[in-house]
């Protein structure tokens, strides 16, 4: 049963145990956040004295909360002949309301550094990943963006509502749990990554339980003080609406993709099932084949006992 106040230990990161594409990991996630870090840096420079002062209040708010009710993901057995190698994971129900907070009021930029924040707490006090770091500024970019996208239309008015904000960005988010729990797995990459796979499905609901809570706290806010939204009136057209090239393009690439996905799917699930079907079938006739020989066994082994004796 996890620690509700937090597990405050000394704080240890270690690097990925899977390599070298642990390592290949680790440089696409540092070199893809200071490329985006940077290229928001606008929203740094637009920063007053007040809101200085929020984002330091959040960037406090997120090493409290990322430790605080820690949620156990689900319980699960401990990896064969390693059990002391079974990650402890924990996701903090609230951890993911500052990174919001900051992507609802301060804009992107910021919202990244919080979740970074977040993010380098859970690493240092829970799991000691150092891939984890990227999960919640994954979800301050996707959520800061939602909820301060100034696009017209009824659709993009829910986006960016917090509480849609908010479990879109935890779907996103938990796309990127999958690499931290393969490149911290022991043994072999396909048991491995079937351990890996089978611990991030578990991951789900829990990771949309805390972009649940965070944009329930946010919406609660919206509701109570209005003048905290952001976009008051969104009079940019969406990009699919500017031209007949836009709206072609949306609508037939993520078309073309998601046949492609289809098809990959059918065909692995296919593969998979006729596998299991002859998997299946050999350890039968070998089972009737063994059952047969058992009657020969005890003849064979009478004899053999019968020989030792008369020697």
């Amino acid at each position: 049963m996890p620690n509700w106040i937090g597990i405050w230990r000394s704080p240890y990161i270690e690097l990925p145990v899977r390599q070298p594409e642990g390592w290949l990991v680790l440089a696409l996630y540092i070199l893809g956040g200071l490329a985006l870090i940077m290229g928001q840096r606008r929203t740094f420079a637009h920063l007053g004295g007040r809101r200085w002062i929020v984002f330091f209040l959040l960037l406090g708010l997120a090493v409290w909360l990322n430790n605080f009710l820690p949620y156990p993901v689900s319980t699960y057995s401990p990896m064969p002949d390693q059990p002391q190698e079974t990650p402890a994971m924990f996701v903090p129900l609230l951890g993911l309301a500052p990174v919001l907070l900051a992507g609802i009021w301060l804009g992107i930029g910021p919202a990244m550094v919080v979740g970074a924040v977040a993010g380098l707490v859970r690493a240092a006090f829970v799991t000691a990943w150092a891939t984890q770091i990227a999960e919640p500024m994954v979800f301050g970019v996707l959520a800061g963006f939602l909820a301060r996208q100034e696009y017209r239309g009824r659709l993009f008015a829910l986006l960016r509502q917090p509480l849609a904000a908010g479990l879109i960005g935890a779907c996103a988010s938990w796309l990127f749990v999958l690499p931290s729990l393969y490149l911290y797995a022991q043994g072999a990459a396909l048991y491995a990554l079937d351990y890996s796979w089978s611990l991030f499905l578990a991951a789900f609901l829990p990771t949309l339980l805390t972009g649940l809570l965070a944009g329930s706290i946010c919406q609660g806010l919206y509701l109570s003080f209005p003048s905290l939204r952001p976009v008051r009136s969104a009079l940019t057209p969406p990009p699919f609406a500017r031209g007949l090239a836009h709206r072609l393009l949306f609508i037939f690439v993520p078309g073309i993709f998601w046949v492609i996905g289809l098809l990959l799917y059918a065909v692995t699930a296919t593969a998979l099932q006729a596998a299991t079907r002859q998997a299946i079938a050999q350890m039968s006739r070998d089972a009737a084949s063994s059952t047969g020989n058992v009657a020969y066994f005890f003849q064979t082994g009478q004899s053999l006992m019968d020989s030792f004796a008369a020697d």
